[in-house]
């Protein structure tokens, strides 16, 4: 009696899972819709073959054929991605309806896919030459002096060395290599305006640049002759469109020196200075000025217990060069945090016949140096008008910059900040007690000045320039 029971049970429940996958199946296929369409080109109304009709999240598709038509079952509810080249990409969700006709519009060509080349502009996939075309918005994002510093790493083979100070000024632009003993420089073209002259780049305002190609291949030469052998950098400013505009841009960063040299202290110096007389077999007494030592033995067996530092450098308390302990991080005292501001304001329109863009520019760059600063401030106007049914064309490009710039002190007897910083002792301090700047006085010092205090010296000498 149990025996049947049990069966009968198993049985019962296999039929009702068969049922049920049985109405799953029903369900399933019920919600599946064959969708069928015709996509077409909104501004021709010609249908368009090859589109590319995809269900979103799968591998499920098709394409148009040669009528623009297209059939696919898919899930009711689903989502179809219609993607064409030079079209812009549509998204459809299927609803109730099997019929979904689809308009696709054309996709205006992106800036970077147009290259300025000498005469003309090209369609970059139409050149056969070595071209880098820069994506600028990348470029004005980046708070720089100089615009050729924000192309670092953005253009392949082009190398530019940079001298860190904070016009951003460059030692070498390199785009084909060393090439000669002589100029390696590329050529500028700014609009259409060719120089050797890198300032003439420099001076520009970043925000005012519409577009930047660089012409790497020995091409180039035929367009702009033998100054072009060492590559060729084509600049386009922007030029006002449309109604007029008024735009402001500022931007703020911080620059800081990351890598410093790690330098003795006050104690660790004068366990050297211990250690290289026992090693040369001298009295280290010779260091009296600026140490004591507390050692036993002699020679290879000599053990130093304590280093001693004078209490006043100099030996005279008049001077007010406490000595300093653990000692004076010449580099932190040199160098700073580093600020950029770059603000500027364009107003630009135009129409079809003309077009009018001004702009100010203003930016201050703070060095990681003390007292190293610099500025500028460009003033831009470009223009153009269209007479006698475009048989003439009137306009101009005009850039205007004005430049200062606090340089390095020249006489360091053929030395530089970086290198001072790293050897002023550190014992010495920044400042006398009296708040004064201290110096080097007496025995076992070099005849170097405090770093800080030349850089303050020199504080009022700026280099200014106008382009």
């Amino acid at each position: 009696m149990k025996k049947s029971y049990f069966l009968n049970l198993l049985v019962m429940r296999l039929i009702l899972l068969t049922a049920f996958i049985l109405l799953l199946s029903v369900v399933v296929q019920a919600q599946n819709v064959t969708v069928r369409g015709v996509v077409t080109n909104s501004s021709t109304g010609e249908t368009l073959p090859g589109v590319n009709v995809l269900q979103q999240g799968t591998v499920n598709g098709t394409s148009t054929g040669v009528d623009g038509a297209f059939s696919l079952t898919v899930p009711q509810g689903s989502t179809l991605i219609f993607s064409f080249i030079g079209m812009k990409t549509q998204e459809v969700v299927v609803g109730s309806s099997t019929v979904i006709n689809v308009t696709m519009e054309e996709e205006a060509t992106a800036l970077e896919e147009v290259v300025v080349t000498g005469y003309s502009t090209e369609r970059k996939v139409d050149l056969t030459g070595a071209v880098a075309v820069v994506d600028v918005g990348k470029v004005n994002d980046i708070p720089k002096a100089n615009p050729m510093a924000t192309l670092q790493g953005r253009v392949p083979g082009l190398f530019i060395e940079m001298t860190g100070r904070p016009s951003g000024q460059t030692n070498q632009v390199l785009i084909r290599g060393l090439k000669t003993l002589g100029n390696n420089d590329p050529l500028y073209v700014i609009d259409g305006v060719p120089t050797k002259s890198s300032v003439a780049f420099a001076d520009l305002d970043p925000n005012s640049i519409e577009s930047i190609q660089v012409l790497k291949d020995a091409s180039a030469s035929s367009i702009y002759g033998a100054r072009a052998s060492n590559g060729v950098i084509i600049v386009t400013t922007k030029a006002g469109k449309g109604k007029i505009k008024i735009e402001f841009n500022s931007a703020t960063t911080w620059q800081k020196r990351i890598r410093e040299v790690e330098v003795l202290n006050t104690l660790e110096r004068g366990q050297a200075l211990w250690q290289a007389s026992i090693n040369d077999g001298r009295d280290p007494a010779a260091h009296s000025a600026l140490y004591s030592y507390d050692y036993t033995g002699t020679g290879a067996d000599a053990v130093l217990n304590r280093v001693i530092p004078v209490e006043w450098v100099g030996g005279d308390p008049s001077y007010g060069l406490r000595a300093q302990i653990p000692g004076t991080d010449w580099q932190d005292a040199v160098f700073r945090t580093g600020w950029i501001y770059n603000n500027s304001l364009t107003i630009s329109g135009g129409t079809e016949n003309s077009t009018a863009l001004l702009g100010i520019g203003h930016l201050k760059n703070k060095g990681v140096m003390e007292y190293q600063d610099f500025q500028k401030t460009t003033f831009r106007v470009n223009t153009s008008h269209k007479m006698l049914g475009d048989k003439l064309k009137i306009g101009q490009n005009l850039n205007v910059a004005s430049t200062w710039e606090v340089p390095q002190p020249s006489d360091l007897g053929g030395a530089d900040m970086e290198y001072l910083s790293r050897g002023m002792q550190p014992i010495l301090p920044v400042y006398t007690e009296d708040g004064e700047w201290s110096g080097p006085v007496g025995a076992g010092f070099s005849d170097r000045n405090n770093p800080l205090h030349m850089l303050y010296i020199h504080r009022n000498n700026k280099n200014t320039a106008k382009l």
